[in-house]
């Protein structure tokens, strides 16, 4: 089966402050955590979708390949997903499902373990957790 990924970084991040995708971690902008770890799990075909902030989370990340979308009015969770998706659907060859990731998923399960198709239930899983940190090889700006 083949997957792909829609990773949500939209959101305005007004109680933090600033953009969470490019908060750091360990020296990195938590988004590339998150990205690594999708590629890590096996996805290779990721749409970003970014919204408030877009041009400085745009300039503030070394992309891979990733396809980026904007939404223009990112008000509304559900207009984000709906765009992800949008782009995701686009994908050649198709994916036959899509994971949905926050910019912040890092916290939460692993990606590897949300891609899992369902080889653990939810219990399983929730007991598995622990954190991926990945490592990007290389890193470009398309200037």
């Amino acid at each position: 089966m083949r997957i792909g990924a829609v990773v949500l970084a939209a959101g305005a991040s007004t109680r933090f402050g600033s953009p969470k995708a490019l908060a750091e971690l360990d020296g990195r902008p938590i988004l590339e955590h998150v990205l690594d770890a999708v590629r890590e799990a096996g996805i290779d075909d990721i749409v970003v979708v970014l919204g408030h902030a877009a041009e400085e989370i745009e300039d503030g990340i070394d992309w891979l390949d990733e396809r980026i979308v904007r939404n223009p009015d990112p008000r509304e969770l559900s207009s984000s997903l709906q765009i992800g998706l949008d782009a995701i659907a686009e994908a050649e060859p198709p994916v036959q499902a899509a994971l949905l990731v926050l910019e912040e998923a890092e916290c939460g399960l692993t990606v590897s373990q949300c891609a899992a198709q369902g080889e653990h239930s939810e219990a399983d899983a929730a007991q598995q957790q622990q954190p991926s940190v990945g490592h990007r090889e290389s890193r470009q700006h398309d200037d």
